[in-house]
């Protein structure tokens, strides 16, 4: 089962970050993924649950206003969400824009936050970038 969900994860990746080319609509996403994060660690349901709406109203902002397309989550919600911690990594990582261009795909658009730029400011400032 797991080795068939890994399979149908990695077939719909390029699809997923076709809808994710805009760096706006990344950095809201890694605002809500930080969000869902803050609200875990807080160890209340409640404080789960209320991340857990806010991360989805930062994605979905980003869908709706910045992409102008319906969140690829209604149609596949457990891919999307999977998908969506796959694309947090990568950011934290640095490693998504080579990602991106694996898959035919560059960035749109500029931003002045989210983990890409958060992580490019962090090494700067230890002199590593």
């Amino acid at each position: 089962m797991l080795r068939s969900l890994r399979r149908e994860l990695d077939d719909y990746w390029p699809r997923y970050l076709g809808h994710h080319t805009h760096r706006k609509n990344r950095a809201l996403h890694d605002l809500g993924d930080l969000a869902v994060i803050a609200g875990c660690l807080t160890l209340n349901p409640i404080g789960a649950l209320v991340g857990v709406a806010a991360g989805y109203s930062f994605a979905f902002a980003g869908h709706y206003l910045i992409e102008g397309r319906r969140p690829a989550t209604l149609e596949h919600p457990v891919l999307a969400g999977l998908s969506n911690w796959r694309m947090f990594a990568h950011g934290c990582a640095g490693t998504l824009e080579a990602e991106l261009a694996k898959h035919g795909l560059e960035s749109e658009g500029e931003v002045g936050f989210g983990v890409e730029v958060w992580r490019e400011a962090w090494l700067a400032r230890r002199g590593r970038a």
